[in-house]
């Protein structure tokens, strides 16, 4: 993203952080847009204070949005390279999703999930990202294309 197109884009979100402090309406979905924006951005740490921050709210009033949060905590932890603390948020995430019947979010865990064990599991990292493929091709996903590029790759060369 440009840095004037980041600039504005976090502008916005500033704004909206600030109506929704003072009216209480949407503050968890708020706090989810800038966990991600500042992940995209590359700014982990602050990326984690909002989903920290946007999980407490979702815990008592929007727990469809967890899968969403776990799987952005997860993607967060790998970034920083604590793949034990990715594991366990893409389980997370796999399990709310499967609860709430929500494919999006299971198969972008599964490909955290794959990315996270790649290192040491090659054949388990393709098993994650082939389910996660079936469900991007069923959905019609945009991902699709991502884990589909992943699974053509030698297994030596991933």
């Amino acid at each position: 993203m440009e840095l004037g197109r980041a600039d504005s884009a976090l502008a916005r979100l500033d704004a909206a952080l600030d109506l929704a402090e003072h009216t209480g309406i949407d503050l968890d979905e708020v706090l989810l847009g800038r966990a991600e924006f500042h992940y995209r951005q590359g700014r982990y740490a602050t990326a984690w204070d909002e989903a920290d921050r946007s999980l407490a709210l979702a815990l008592t009033s929007n727990l469809l949005n967890l899968p969403r949060l776990h799987g952005l905590l997860a993607a967060i932890h790998l970034a920083a390279g604590d793949v034990e603390q990715c594991m366990e948020e893409c389980e997370q995430a796999l399990r709310q999703a499967r609860r709430s019947g929500q494919r999006l979010d299971y198969a972008r865990a599964l490909m955290t999930l794959g990315h996270a064990v790649k290192g040491t599991e090659r054949e388990e990292s393709r098993r994650h990202w082939g389910q996660a493929h079936a469900l991007f091709t069923v959905i019609g996903a945009p991902e699709r294309s991502t884990s589909a590029a992943l699974l053509s790759q030698a297994p030596e060369a991933l």
